[in-house]
């Protein structure tokens, strides 16, 4: 006499639906009028079932977010300043994905996503030429044994002719960025809330005079690039179902940002560069705990110009 049967059928999360019409039909049919009142959706079965991974699992989320990083450091790592493109870096990381065996983290033509010039959320990396001053965002992830998948960020500087280090003002942008993805790893603990998360990575944005973002602070990561699970968004219209209201649990993953944005008039008018670090963490019984040591400092790109 169950108070009530979790069916999977939803309209607002695909990984807990499936059941066609004609089946609901026939499964209400065959449980009666009584039983069939008390039909409800998985969603927040499949939530709390997918969202937790087991030790094993993260174990090689672990090993592959390693991976991706090294990748994109090894990437940086081939930049000539001046003929080097955007598109290059990507090229050269789908290739390494080849030689790896590895898949994509999410939508193949999206990528990875390098940036060099101004701000263009989610897309592919364009045949802009990485030149002295550019801050360069590589946002990558890789699909192991077909099933888990990462989402990383890695920034870095490119020195103009002459400069020996990073700019004070660029070095301040990235130290701000770098505040704001600390102050959500401080929040993020069993219990918390997703809003709670993404409310104290906002007020460190505010605190340090950055842009506003559209961009939520995170989200869950392991079986897609936005798994299911506690969004970390303070708004609930903008995340959709309750999930900014659900309680981060112990074995939960998170890819999740520290944003420091500013208007980029290089990009055209209304531009902004974003520097967002990017980072993967597990929920532990006291805490969280970083997947792959968090980058503390911009990857410096020297030498200048080739043609300078």
């Amino acid at each position: 006499d169950p108070a009530r049967i979790a069916i999977n059928s939803s309209e607002r999360r695909p990984a807990a639906d499936g059941l066609s019409a004609t089946q609901r039909a026939a499964l209400e049919g065959a449980l009666g009028p009584q039983l069939a009142t008390r039909l409800v959706s998985s969603e927040d079965l499949v939530a709390e079932w997918l969202s937790v991974k087991l030790p094993a699992e993260v174990a090689i989320l672990r090993d592959a977010a390693r991976l991706t990083e090294a990748l994109e450091l090894e990437a940086y790592a081939a930049v000539v300043p001046g003929l080097t493109r955007d598109a290059d870096v990507a090229r050269y990381l789908k290739a390494r994905m080849r030689d790896l065996g590895v898949g994509d983290g999410w939508s193949p033509s999206q990528n990875p996503n390098v940036v060099s010039g101004a701000d263009r959320g989610h897309s592919h990396a364009t045949d802009r030429v990485i030149t002295g001053g550019d801050i360069i965002q590589t946002d990558f992830g890789i699909k192991v044994f077909d099933t888990w998948v990462t989402d990383i960020q890695r920034f870095a500087y490119v020195l103009r002719p002459g400069e020996q280090r990073v700019p004070d003002e660029m070095e301040r942008r990235w130290q701000a960025g770098r505040r704001g993805n600390r102050a959500a790893f401080a929040a993020m603990r069993p219990g918390a809330t997703g809003s709670e998360v993404d409310g104290a990575q906002r007020a460190t944005m505010r605190a340090d005079g950055s842009l506003p973002v559209m961009w939520s602070t995170g989200h869950p990561v392991g079986y897609w690039a936005h798994d299911v699970g506690p969004a970390l968004r303070s708004s609930v219209a903008a995340a959709g179902l309750r999930e900014v209201d659900r309680v981060l649990r112990e074995g939960q993953v998170f890819a999740f940002d520290g944003f420091h944005s500013w208007a980029y008039p290089e990009g055209g008018a209304g531009a902004t560069k974003t520097i967002s670090v990017e980072e993967m963490v597990v929920i532990t019984p006291s805490g969280a705990e970083y997947l792959v040591a968090p980058q503390e400092e911009l990857v410096v790109i020297g030498g200048g110009d080739a043609e300078g």
